[in-house]
């Protein structure tokens, strides 16, 4: 059996600070997984100043980056999509 993953979504922080706009910030990404390769888009824009990120993973890599069953990659993980 092999497993098909698509999953995309959009992310944004408005701030207002006395009714004007200060501040947009937004994380858009775009994963498919066909059950060999991972391709991950990820489009960050902080105070204006946008970045790119994409990344290819083959099977094992994949497999290791989706396991979050270890302490230390959860850390990983959360480090990587803290920052822009």
């Amino acid at each position: 059996m092999t497993t098909f993953i698509n999953n995309k979504g959009i992310v944004q922080t408005r701030l207002r600070r006395n009714n004007r706009q200060q501040n947009i910030n937004e994380l858009k990404w775009n994963a498919n997984y066909d059950g060999k390769h991972a391709i991950v888009k990820v489009d960050v824009a902080k105070d204006g100043d946008k970045k790119k990120y994409r990344i290819n993973l083959d099977n094992n890599d994949f497999t290791r980056t989706i396991d979050f069953s270890e302490p230390k990659l959860m850390r990983q993980h959360a480090f990587m999509f803290a920052r822009p």
